[in-house]
């Protein structure tokens, strides 16, 4: 048991950062409502190891979205996006604290070695600071009639209430509107 604990803290951080990009172009899918398809779909994943100064953020991009012809009513073709991004990264928290306690009270010989008050110590070591921070980068949903844009930071923690700013801009929500005007009844409300 010691051997095997001392072999798992050898091995922090386990990695120190790890990215991973992925791009698709000209991207087609063939499903039973007709063809799906979209210019360019991109991802990005970028995460920390077990450190103590965790991080993790994900980014996702499709540009040039098209859906199967008859899908969409013809007055809703205008608000369908063709065009979206989004960007949001988590930082502020602990991976390494809590797996060393972890570490120091694992014990084979007692699988309720783990109390909770252990737990309540792990989620400190986890949230060092008592929260997180999320944070959406700018970002983008844009269709032929409007587009929007958004941003945005918070604070988050299992004992506190979520606090953060949010900025959401949009032009041609005139147009948007009058695409919903000429929905049927029940769409429009």
């Amino acid at each position: 048991q010691e051997d095997l604990k001392a072999r798992i803290a050898s091995g922090i951080p386990y990695w120190k950062d790890v990215t991973a990009r992925s791009t698709a172009e000209e991207i087609s899918v063939t499903t039973p409502m007709g063809v799906f398809g979209a210019d360019s779909a991109g991802v990005v994943v970028d995460m920390s190891g077990v450190v103590t100064a965790g991080r993790m953020r994900e980014a996702v991009t499709l540009d040039g979205l098209r859906l199967p012809e008859g899908l969409v009513p013809g007055w809703a073709t205008g608000l369908v996006p063709t065009r979206l991004s989004l960007d949001v990264a988590v930082g502020g928290f602990d991976l390494a604290s809590p797996l060393r306690l972890v570490l120091d009270r694992f014990d084979l010989a007692r699988p309720d070695a783990m109390t909770d008050a252990d737990g309540a110590a792990l989620l400190a070591a986890l949230l060092p600071q008592g929260t997180v921070a999320v944070t959406l980068a700018p970002g983008t949903v844009e269709a032929p009639l409007y587009q929007l844009g958004y941003e945005g930071k918070m604070s988050a923690g299992a004992e506190a209430m979520p606090v953060g700013t949010a900025r959401v801009t949009a032009q041609g929500l005139d147009a948007a509107i009058e695409a919903l005007n000429g929905a049927p009844d029940d769409v429009r409300q």
